[in-house]
């Protein structure tokens, strides 16, 4: 079976992936987990994120850790499919986004419409998939704020009704800072998947093998120990998530 380089962020996304490669995140651990059980030699480097996707178009890596099943990423990857569309249950995991209001507002979503929503809702700058999700559910996304913390001061400044960000980065973010500020929606925006998507020049040579590595993934992901944001002492960068 061949051997092949794979991509990530070079911006923590925790506790999916992780620059630190000694302190690997749960995709990267999913990966060893499959790469080890087949025999097969991965190589990870660590990246810019729009560099990761370009080295994959141009075919200089084999394959990105972490990317989403958008129009963007399908234009230089193949993802894991069944039949014609995407399969999620070959994923290497899934991404919550949450909705957080101010414990006073009325502001809600039921996980179909917004509920008294009169301001904007409030997205980290350049984050295109949670952008799209908010404006899919035909909200006004403000992109103002370049992290999570600047737009949850931002939401309780009456600036927006809502922030939307991911459910592990918001977590501790508001249990540290904002606990009686603000409330956390329980019915997520979206639920997102994200996959180890091979170039299209990978693939072409190696197709069967990409099949058998989708498919123990599937096998694998879920006996894989998972970690959560406190295992890695560092603070996730929210604009990680960019593109994907």
């Amino acid at each position: 079976m061949p051997s092949f380089t794979a991509c990530i962020d070079d911006r923590p996304w925790i506790p999916y992936t992780n620059p630190n490669l000694r302190n690997p995140g749960n995709m990267q651990l999913v990966m060893d987990s499959v790469a080890s059980d087949l025999g097969v030699t991965v190589e990870v480097v660590a990246l810019p994120w729009k560099r990761c996707l370009e080295s994959l178009r141009s075919g200089k890596i084999d394959a990105m850790i972490g990317g989403a099943d958008v129009p963007f990423t399908r234009e230089l990857a193949v993802f894991p499919k069944h039949g014609n569309e995407v399969d999620t249950n070959r994923s290497l995991g899934t991404a919550r986004i949450m909705l957080v209001k101010r414990s006073s507002s009325d502001v809600d979503w039921n996980g179909k419409e917004f509920i008294n929503l009169a301001r904007p809702v409030a997205v980290a700058m350049g984050t295109q998939v949670m952008i799209n999700a908010v404006e899919s559910a035909a909200a006004v996304s403000d992109q103002g704020g370049k992290t999570d913390d600047q737009n949850l001061r931002k939401l309780i400044q009456n600036r927006v009704d809502l922030m939307a960000g991911y459910e592990f980065d918001l977590k501790d973010l508001i249990e540290k800072n904002y606990p009686a500020l603000v409330t956390m929606i329980p019915q997520p925006l979206v639920e997102t998947h994200y996959y180890l998507a091979f170039s299209k020049q990978f693939h072409s040579r190696h197709s069967q093998f990409a099949e058998i590595f989708w498919n123990k993934i599937a096998a694998d992901r879920n006996s894989v120990p998972s970690r959560t944001g406190t295992n890695f002492n560092q603070t996730p960068i929210i604009s990680a998530s960019a593109l994907r």
